[in-house]
């Protein structure tokens, strides 16, 4: 080893090991919701891990992500990344199948119609959903479907008597990846774990005929009608996506849905260090590495003499 080169070697790494922070970054504080009975710590780890996997499914593979007390976690990033990492974790991500059970085609107009259907007292196991009628594009342009641009717009809104128990869910998805149909819409292709595969085909094959719901974060986004059995690993989910639509769900199937709820509560700029703590923080990121490594170099070189 050529041991003069050692010393500044060591010094590069040990600074750049210490992450000095960048002056323009954001940090967002959420609050976890663990369910009533779950391990509170061991909700937040597996929520940071779901995090990490989302922003890194997203391109975001540097922000830093770790708990605040004991139920909240703070997301470190550049603030250029900071409007769209926010729309990000506003989604849980939780991709449902469910079965409706009224209307059997299409959907209701009202939630009237719905609770009229149920004289006024709907069934402990059904949950009444809202999705949007259709969405309105301007043709192939700049606006239009299959563009990739823009969200599209909600012409209406329907409603859906769904069962609550969904038929599968996100665990259920081993991959997705965005594609187009026989027309050249926007669709997301997916593919089934294998636990997965029996009991969908076996539900399927029961149930020709009826409604299925495609569910994101409790929100119908289609509501195709089975007409034949879905019996091997793979499937496509339609549902007058734009081509963004279809690689941000797509992109939500592959990171897989967070392990609980949260709320965004805080989001500040760390403050620049001044003053006592200023010089404490050089000492440390800075003298100190300095001191060990210069140490260790000084030792080396009496050991080869």
């Amino acid at each position: 080893m050529n041991r003069p080169f050692l010393l500044p070697g060591l010094l590069i790494l040990s600074l750049s090991a210490c992450g000095v922070r960048e002056a323009d970054d954001k940090r967002l504080i959420y609050e976890v919701h663990p369910q009533e009975g779950q391990d509170t710590e061991a909700v937040v780890q597996q929520t940071i891990a779901s995090l990490h996997r989302r922003l890194e499914e997203f391109g975001y593979p540097g922000a830093t992500i770790r708990p605040e007390g004991d139920t909240r976690v703070s997301v470190e990033l550049p603030e250029e990344d900071l409007e769209r990492v926010r729309n990000l974790l506003n989604e849980t991500g939780l991709l449902e199948f469910r079965f409706v059970r009224f209307p059997e085609t299409g959907g209701a107009p009202s939630l009237e119609t719905i609770h009229q259907h149920y004289a006024g007292e709907v069934p402990a196991d059904i949950a009444i959903l809202e999705g949007e009628v259709q969405r309105l594009y301007g043709g192939s342009g700049p606006e239009g479907r299959g563009s990739g641009k823009g969200q599209g717009k909600a012409a209406g809104k329907l409603y859906y008597g769904v069962e609550i128990e969904p038929v599968i869910s996100s665990p259920d998805f081993e991959s997705a990846r965005p594609s187009l149909g026989e027309d050249g819409s926007p669709i997301v292709e997916f593919r089934l774990t294998p636990e997965a595969v029996g009991r969908f085909a076996r539900v399927t094959s029961e149930s020709i005929g009826s409604t299925l719901a495609i569910v994101l974060d409790g929100r119908v986004i289609s509501a195709p009608k089975l007409t034949s059995p879905i019996e091997g690993p793979h499937g496509v989910i339609a549902g007058n996506f734009t081509r963004v639509d279809a690689e941000h769900l797509a992109s939500l199937l592959n990171a897989g849905a967070l392990y609980a709820p949260i709320t965004r509560v805080d989001e500040y700029e760390p403050e620049p260090l001044e003053g006592e703590a200023s010089f404490i923080y050089v000492v440390l990121v800075f003298l100190i590495p300095a001191v060990f490594f210069m140490g260790l170099y000084t030792f080396l070189m009496l050991r080869k003499r």
